[in-house]
C-alpha cells in the first residue's frame, strides 16, 4: 500500500518536483489551497506531511492526523506546528534549516545598506521631484564607522556577521546558546550581558528564532536600551518584535530606520499604526522603513533547494528509517 503524503500548498500540477523524487511509492495529497480545517475529512488517512507555514498543526488537526508519523516544515521555522503534542502523537516534527542561508544573509545586508546610505530616500526624492540635492548629510553615517549588533548567532547571523565585516563593520555577537569560544572562529566581539551589548550598537540585526523567551522581546525596554539613532533589522519572525515599541521609538526618533521583511501580522492590517504612518509619509517614518513581504529566501534556486530538501526527508523517513532535523 502507497504512502499517503499531504502537501498542503500548490495545486497537484504544480508539485512536479515533489512527485519526481517520492516516485510511484507514494500519493501525493493536496489541499488544493484550501484551509486544512475545511479538509479535515482526508486527515485520518495521512501517514506523512509536507507543511508550508500557511496552515496550524494545532491539537485538532493533529488529532485527525490520527496515521501520521512525519511532519516535515518545509521553511526553517515550525511555531504554526505544536510540537509538543506532536511529540505525544508519536509524530516526528522536522524541518529545513540549511536552505537559503545565503539569501538571507544577502537580504539582510542589503536592507543595512540601504537604510545607512538611505538608498531608499534618495531614490524616491529622484523619481517624485528631480530633486538632485543632497538633503541633510548628518543623516548617513560611514559604514566603516558603524558597529553592528548580532542577535542569534547561527546559520545566518554568523553568514551576516562575515559579510559585514567584508565591508569594515565593528561586529559584536549576543548569542546565550552558543558554545564558548564560538566568537573565536568568526573574528568578532561577543557580549554577555544583553544590556550592555545594546547600548553599543548602530545596527542591530536579529536570527533567532521564535520562542515563548524571544517573543515580544523587542518591546519598549528593549529599545530604551538602544543607541539613539540605531537601526533594527528583522528576517527572522515578526513576532519577536512588538510593532507599538517599534512606532513609538521611531516617532520620537531614537531609532533612525527599521528593515523588516518579517511583521506580526502579514500583511499589516489596514488600521495598523506603524504601517499607516509609513504609508502616509509622516515625518520620522517615510524614509526610515523599509517593508518587504517575507521574501527574503526567495529566488528560483534557493525554492527549489527548500522543496527537495523537504521532500527528500519525509522520502528518507520512511526508506532508510532516518529522521534529519527532528525539532520535537
Amino acid at each position: 500500500m502507497k504512502n499517503k503524503i499531504l502537501i498542503d500548498k500548490f495545486r497537484l500540477s504544480d508539485l512536479i518536483l515533489e512527485k519526481k523524487i517520492l516516485g510511484s511509492k507514494y500519493e501525493i495529497i493536496t489541499l488544493n489551497n484550501e484551509d486544512i480545517k475545511n479538509s479535515r475529512n482526508i486527515l485520518k488517512d495521512i501517514d506523512g506531511v509536507l507543511a508550508w507555514h500557511e496552515n496550524n498543526y494545532d491539537k485538532k488537526v493533529l488529532n485527525d492526523l490520527s496515521k501520521c508519523k512525519i511532519i516535515v516544515r518545509v521553511g526553517v521555522g515550525f511555531n504554526n506546528v505544536d510540537i509538543n503534542y506532536a511529540k505525544n502523537k508519536k509524530i516526528a516534527v522536522c524541518n529545513v534549516p540549511d536552505y537559503g542561508i545565503n539569501d538571507v544573509a544577502d537580504h539582510t545586508m542589503t536592507l543595512i545598506l540601504m537604510l545607512l546610505k538611505k538608498i531608499n530616500m534618495y531614490s524616491e526624492k529622484v523619481k517624485k521631484k528631480l530633486d538632485w540635492s543632497w538633503g541633510n548629510h548628518n543623516k548617513l553615517k560611514r559604514i566603516q564607522e558603524c558597529t553592528l549588533g548580532i542577535l542569534g548567532c547561527g546559520r545566518i547571523g554568523s553568514s551576516v556577521a562575515l559579510r559585514a565585516k567584508s565591508f569594515g563593520m565593528k561586529i559584536v555577537i549576543f548569542d546565550p546558546f552558543l558554545s564558548p569560544g564560538y566568537e573565536k572562529t568568526l573574528g568578532v566581539k561577543r557580549e554577555f550581558g544583553l544590556k550592555k551589548f545594546l547600548k553599543q550598537l548602530d545596527v542591530l540585526s536579529i536570527h533567532a528564532p521564535l520562542t515563548n523567551i524571544t517573543k515580544n522581546m523587542v518591546n519598549d525596554d528593549f529599545l530604551s536600551n538602544m543607541k539613539k539613532k540605531s537601526i533594527l533589522i528583522n528576517t527572522a519572525r515578526g513576532q519577536i518584535v512588538e510593532k507599538s515599541s517599534i512606532y513609538k521609538f521611531l516617532k520620537k526618533g531614537h531609532l533612525s530606520g527599521v528593515g523588516f521583511d518579517v511583521y506580526p501580522d502579514e500583511p499589516p492590517s489596514q488600521n495598523d499604526k506603524l504601517y499607516i504612518a509609513w504609508k502616509n509619509n509622516n515625518l520620522n517614518f517615510q524614509d526610515n522603513i523599509i517593508f518587504t513581504p517575507h521574501c527574503a529566501f526567495l529566488n528560483k534556486q534557493s525554492f527549489i533547494e527548500l522543496r527537495e530538501k523537504a521532500a527528500f526527508t519525509i522520502k528518507d523517513f520512511f526508506e532508510k528509517n532516518i529522521i534529519l532535523n527532528k525539532v520535537n
